[in-house]
Order: C-alpha cells, then structure tokens, then sequence
C-alpha cells in the first residue's frame, strides 16, 4: 500500500471509530439543545453568577472529546494560565521530520505546534486567547471552508478567516474566530478522501450533556483538498461566565 492509500484509510479508520463509539453521524445539533452544564453557577440557560467572586476557571466545562469510551478524542481543552483554548487534534498522512510551531501575527496571543503524540501520529495543538473566541477577529472578512462548503455547526456557516503558514514547509491551515465561536481546518491533499465523506460528529463536554463543538473530516470538491475540521461553539451562558472571568 503505498503513502497516499495509506493516508485515505487511516482518515477513514479515524472517522469510523469516532461514528461507532459515540453513536454520532446525524449532523451538527444546536448548542443550546443539551442541558446546561457549562458552569456551576449557571441555571437553565442564564448564569446567575453574575461576576459571583465564587466563580473560577475550575467550575467551568470547557474539556470536550469525541466520545467518553475507549477510543474518546480529547479535542478542546483550556489554559486558565493562559486564558486561552486550546484545539487538539490529529493531521494524519503528512509525512514529517520534527515538530514545527509558530505564532499567528494577526491575532495576539495566538500560537500553534504540531507534534508527535504518544502513538507516533502527528497532531496539531493549537492556542486561541479566549477574548478572541468571544470577540472575534477584527478586520478580516468571513469565509467558509476553503471548497465553498459552509462550516460545519458554526453559526452562520462561516467565520473571519486566517490562512496560517507553517515555516519551512508549503503547509497553511486556516483559522476561523467570530462570537464566541472558533474553528481550525487543516488541508491534507495526501489523503485523496471523496467530497461525499464528510461525517459530522458532536464533541461533548467531560459529563457528556453538552455539545461544545464539532469534528469533521472534509473531503476533496472543487479542486481543494481533504482535510481535518475541529470547531468550539459556545453558548450565550458559558460565553458570560468567561467574560467575567477575563
């Protein structure tokens, strides 16, 4: 088998056992169709902390995977040292020499590393300062994915985007932040996956009650390629309980 069909069945392995394990696959569902479980201080859907001093970064779900079993994918994570979330994920069929990081100019406090995790594959582990996933980025124009496709579970279907270049190497990825949404999207030409693969698939909070985001593995159309897509969306309760924390 040579690299590239090699690249297409480990994305495709890596979707199916995300499908199984958390029997998803019906498409993207509404933030504010779990119960609330975002923070202690919030009740259906209001936060009654209201800059409650009590409150702090450890009563806040910000932890998201795709599934709670065995093959679970921790995707969204947060620094409180940082006040940043971070993206997690897998970029599988690249073939590469080392890690590689950087920073992202245009927004402050934004950086990025791809690295080995402890299976050997390649992952991108990214940081976006929470002001920003509140905020968004100013000055830049909204666009979908790099196919025309909107983005998948994000509000409006599309975000002010940054195209990201890896130093040394050809490589771009692309960031997306507006209100209290953010979302990554990696191109990987290698892996030659259909347009019609384009599974959709929850990432839920740590008690598995709340949808933070979502993953997706997007398929080649209209001469781009396959890539990897990891999106957070939070809802109107979380997004105010950081605000006051910030």
């Amino acid at each position: 088998m040579n690299h590239s069909a090699r690249a297409s069945s480990l994305a495709v392995t890596i979707v199916l056992a995300v499908l199984v394990v958390s029997g998803c696959g019906q498409g993207p569902r509404s933030a504010n169709s779990q119960v609330n479980a975002s923070c202690t201080n919030c009740s259906n859907g209001s936060d009654t902390g209201g800059g409650n001093p009590d409150a702090s970064w450890s009563k806040l779900d910000l932890k998201g995977a795709t599934s709670s079993g065995p093959y679970a994918m921790r995707m969204i994570d947060f620094d409180p040292s940082q006040k940043t979330l971070k993206f997690i994920f897998p970029i599988p069929g690249i073939q590469w020499v080392g890690d590689a990081e950087g920073t992202i100019p245009e927004m402050s406090g934004a950086r990025f590393k791809v690295e080995t995790d402890a299976n050997g594959q390649l992952q991108l582990v990214l940081h976006i300062p929470l002001t920003r996933v509140l905020r968004g980025i100013d000055l830049v124009p909204s666009a979908r994915l790099p196919n025309g496709d909107a983005l998948p579970g994000y509000p409006d279907g599309e975000g002010p985007r940054l195209g990201v270049k890896i130093s040394r190497t050809q490589r771009v990825f692309y960031v997306f932040a507006g209100k209290s949404a953010a979302a990554v999207f990696f191109p990987i030409p290698e892996l030659r996956i259909p347009g019609w693969i384009n599974p959709v698939v929850p990432i839920l909070s740590e008690n598995q009650r709340r949808t933070l985001g979502y993953f997706s593995v997007v398929g080649e159309k209209n001469q781009s390629p396959a890539g990897v897509y990891v999106s957070a969306i939070l809802p109107p309760d979380l997004s105010r309980a950081i605000d006051n924390l910030l």
